[in-house]
């Protein structure tokens, strides 16, 4: 499993150099979602805020139109909606028949699959574990059940499997390795996630 792991690192050094200033980038993509959510119902877009400040990572105020019609719950969950999409990009990236560059694959998993998962991972931690206002509590109300919050995190990570094996190919990691891999990037998003919220 170190066999696998050593090499996995050492060809995405430059993604966890990256992911640094990546934060700052996730959470301008993320807030502008809101923000096209809000403009696409005809909405007004009073405030937009990128940079960490406050204990959040960025936010969105907004006046909605009079009238019916306009969606706080679309507004909620736009960036989970492009989330997903890229997510879906991945997956079916990962079904080309010929073999992607090992650079071309770690870009594609990373931005394309980790990301996402990540900022959507970060999101539900704190409406899983606490009463706090999130994006998932605005458009959903009360936490899910925690046998269907493990069902969906479980869906996750073997999509994510799946997802590496196809883009790597003959570098993918094996079970065990992408298992440890997960693990520990579930608990490390559920420790930050408690931590800053």
């Amino acid at each position: 499993m170190i066999q696998e792991l050593t090499p996995f690192f050492r060809r995405h050094w430059i993604h966890l150099v990256l992911g640094i200033s990546g934060v700052v980038a996730v959470t301008v993509v993320h807030e502008l979602a809101h923000a096209v959510a809000v403009g696409a119902q005809g909405g007004t877009v009073t405030e937009f805020a990128w940079w960490p400040a406050g204990g959040n990572w960025g936010h969105v105020r907004y006046r909605s139109p009079d009238g019916a019609g306009f969606s706080r719950t679309l507004v909620a969950l736009a960036p989970y909606g492009l989330w997903i999409t890229f997510w879906l990009v991945a997956a079916l990236l990962s079904l080309r028949r010929t073999q992607w560059s090992i650079a071309a694959a770690a870009c594609l998993y990373l931005w394309l699959f980790v990301v996402p998962c990540g900022d959507i991972a970060y999101a539900l931690v704190p409406w899983l574990l606490s009463d706090t206002d999130t994006d998932f509590r605005q458009a959903f109300g009360p936490a899910l059940p925690p046998y269907q919050t493990a069902g969906l995190g479980f869906a996750a990570v073997l999509s994510g499997f799946i997802i590496q094996r196809g883009l790597y190919r003959d570098e993918a990691l094996g079970v065990a390795a992408y298992g440890v891999l997960a693990g520990v990037a579930v608990l490390a998003t559920v420790v930050i996630a408690v931590g800053t919220n």
